[in-house]
């Protein structure tokens, strides 16, 4: 028996598995196994080889799978496939490269172009100042000090390097670059001008173009003098040049101005003479091109150049002055022109004060003079169109009714000074009938004496203020036995309602709240009145001593004013708007309310009694004006007794029921009037000199 073979295992190793074709491959065989024969295949359709460790030559470009089968009596056995792969043959690198600059001043910056040929190519410059070798293929290097540099370019790829033969770069020393400038010493004048230019350039070596920019030649030297012959403006520009480059300024102006007329100064002050502070005007007549001014006041004050200067002189005394005009062509100065300043007058200041600014006419007014100031004269215009007085203290008679607006005006030396006007008012005599047709006396408002007052007309035709307080006193009621009047007055701060004797004694306060109390009217037994204490208008009744306040109507989301109670005691008539406006309702003692006009398109307003309880007066607007009229307690029968004249107001009927007291308009003034209830005789009763309002009849 012979002894086992060992299989064959197959496998080897290749020198190189790419290069470029041709490629020569050289095999090692590093198969296992006994008494083994070989067979390769190359991958490249060559025949198979037998040969143990061949060399193969892959002659074109490819990929090439290469396998090995080892064989003995155990056998066959093929190694996996080993790739190698055969690139396309190479150009071999030429190394060349072009400078944009080959000489140059420091710092110098070269852009070096690269022109080699070849495949693959890698680069190494080396510039010749020992800097580090660069890579770039196009690189950008700068020289920073003066010397002779040799630069070398080596490209280099798969097949081998070349090297350039050395280009030399030469580097200068820096030279300064040029920054021209200049100045002329003067760059205005009348021709024919002649300007010296200063050269200030800087720069090293260098040279210069003048360009005077009137169409001259360029002049090349450093600082010439250049005329200029013709009027106009003239842009003026130096280039300096050297190796480093040039450089040109911005344009200077030169203006040449044609030939002027020389200076002729002259003035006219507005004043030669006057009280101190005087303040003159000068108006300069100077003739010439191109003037300037000096002035000199005489008074030590700074020179003035303004061509019509205004001074002013504080102190007394004699001042020459002079204005001196200059141009181009000279100076010219003036003989002196005097101004003489006297001494200060103290200035008019006009007051006055009248020994009264109201009454009847005729009226009589002593105006006594309060006014201030020197040598003083006067002119009163006392606003009736009377000739002005020159008086001191004049005493005037108005003879008409009018409101005059008096004043004063004070003059001298310094001026006129004319006061505030101050008002004189003057009231027509009282014209009423004597006695007036009126029944029972009427107590009413009236602000004849300024503010509103309590006054009684009496039959005998006397009016008296029996309230004599400077708050305001309104809404007077007379009580039913005739003895004491209730009234609004707001003398403590806000509407009160008060209480006084029929002859303006024992004045008395009833309420005491911060809300409005308002319209008071008498009961049998209290007072029955308007306020806003719980935030609306209602009506309260209260005793006759202000006790015991208690809300009548409690109507929260309405307001309701005017009170009126019946003279039978049964229900309070008074004007609420709970159904949106405001018209007339009743309240009567078991609490039952009635809106008794039901007139939703008017307002219906101010009612008062017939002493029989049985009839109603109101003021309404249902026909455009505000009219009076009069209807049954149910709101029946509505009759209007006005005329439709004038608005006609607070209708107030009298105990006996023969008379309606209510007001009306005359001469813009609201006056008293009355008439019968069916609206005949009606008759003026006030005396025309103040707003009278709010009658009320006494019982």
């Amino acid at each position: 028996m012979n002894a086992a073979v060992a299989p064959p295992v197959a496998n080897f190793t290749p020198d190189v598995t790419t290069g470029n074709a041709p490629l020569t491959v050289t095999f090692t065989n590093t198969s296992t196994g006994d008494n083994l024969t070989y067979s390769w295949d190359f991958g490249d359709g060559s025949p198979a080889i037998a040969d143990a460790n061949p060399v193969h030559q892959y002659a074109a470009v490819g990929t090439y799978n290469v396998t090995l089968t080892a064989s003995n009596s155990a056998g066959p056995n093929t190694s996996a496939p080993q790739v190698i792969t055969v690139n396309a043959a190479v150009a071999p690198p030429v190394a060349n490269f072009t400078p944009d600059v080959t000489t140059g001043n420091a710092p110098l910056t070269v852009t070096f172009t690269n022109t080699s040929t070849g495949d693959n190519l890698t680069y190494s410059w080396d510039f010749g100042d020992g800097s580090p070798a660069v890579t770039d293929a196009n690189p950008v290097h700068q020289y920073s000090a003066a010397g002779t540099y040799n630069v070398t370019l080596t490209a280099a790829n798969g097949v081998g390097t070349n090297t350039t033969t050395p280009q030399v770069v030469t580097v200068n020393s820096a030279v300064a670059p040029p920054v021209a400038n200049f100045t002329p010493d003067v760059t205005t004048g009348t021709a024919p001008l002649t300007v010296n230019f200063t050269n200030t350039s800087t720069g090293d070596n260098l040279t210069y173009g003048w360009d005077f920019g009137d169409g001259s030649p360029v002049s090349a030297e450093q600082n010439p003098v250049h005329q200029y012959v013709a009027a106009g403006t003239y842009n003026v520009t130096l280039t300096a040049a050297n190796g480093a480059g040039t450089n040109t300024t911005t344009p200077q102006v030169v203006t040449v101005n044609s030939a002027v007329a020389p200076p002729v100064a002259n003035f006219t002050p507005d004043v030669t003479t006057g009280t101190a502070p005087l303040t003159v005007t000068f108006t300069n007549t100077s003739t010439g091109d191109n003037l300037t001014y000096s002035w000199d006041f005489g008074d030590g004050s700074p020179a003035v150049t303004d061509a019509n200067p205004v001074h002013q002189y504080s102190a007394a005394g004699t001042y020459n002055v002079t204005l001196t005009a200059a141009n181009g062509a000279g100076t010219n100065t003036t003989t002196p022109q005097v101004i003489t300043v006297n001494a200060a007058v103290a200035p008019p200041v006009a007051s006055f004060t009248p020994d009264v600014t109201t009454g009847i006419a005729p009226l009589t007014v002593t105006f006594t003079n309060t006014s201030t100031g020197d040598n003083l004269t006067y002119s009163w215009d006392f606003g009736d169109g009377s000739p002005v007085s020159a008086e001191q203290n004049p005493v005037h008679q108005y003879a008409a009714a009018g409101t005059y607006n008096v004043t004063l005006t004070a003059a001298n030396g310094v001026g006129p000074n004319t006061s505030a006007p101050q008002v004189i008012t003057v009231s027509a005599a009282p014209v009423i009938p004597v006695p007036p047709p009126i029944n029972h006396p009427l107590v009413f408002v009236s602000d004849r004496s300024g503010n509103d007052e309590i006054y009684i007309l009496s039959t005998d035709g006397t009016v008296t203020n029996f309230s004599n307080n400077p708050a305001s006193d309104t809404s007077p009621a007379w009580s039913p036995d005739g003895n004491r009047i209730a009234f609004v007055s707001t003398r403590d701060g806000n509407d009160e309602i008060y209480v006084m004797n029929a002859d303006g004694s024992n004045v008395t306060r009833l309420t005491d709240n911060p809300a409005s109390d308002v319209t008071p009217m008498w009961t049998a037994s209290g007072i029955v009145f308007a306020t806003s204490r719980d935030g609306n208008y209602e009506i309260y009744s209260m005793n006759t001593d202000g006790s015991n306040p208690v809300n009548v109507t409690n109507a929260p989301a309405s307001n309701e004013t005017n009170p009126a109670p019946a003279p039978d005691g049964s229900r309070i008539a008074y004007m609420s708007d709970r159904d949106g406006n405001n018209e007339i309702y009743t309240s009567a003692s078991d609490g039952t309310v009635t809106n008794i006009t039901n007139s939703p398109s008017s307002t219906d307003s101010s009612p008062s009694w017939e002493n029989g309880s049985q009839r109603l007066v109101f003021v309404s607007d249902r026909e455009s004006l505000s009219q009076l009229y009069i209807m049954g307690v149910d709101g029946s029968n509505p009759t209007r007794i006005s005329d439709l004249s004038k608005p006609d107001t607070h209708p107030d009927w009298s105990h006996d029921g023969s008379q309606i007291a209510f007001v009306s308009q005359d001469n813009n003034l609201s006056q008293l009037y009355i008439m019968n209830p069916d609206g005949t005789s009606v008759t003026k009763i006030s005396d025309g000199t103040g707003n009278d309002g709010s009658p009320s009849w006494k019982p």
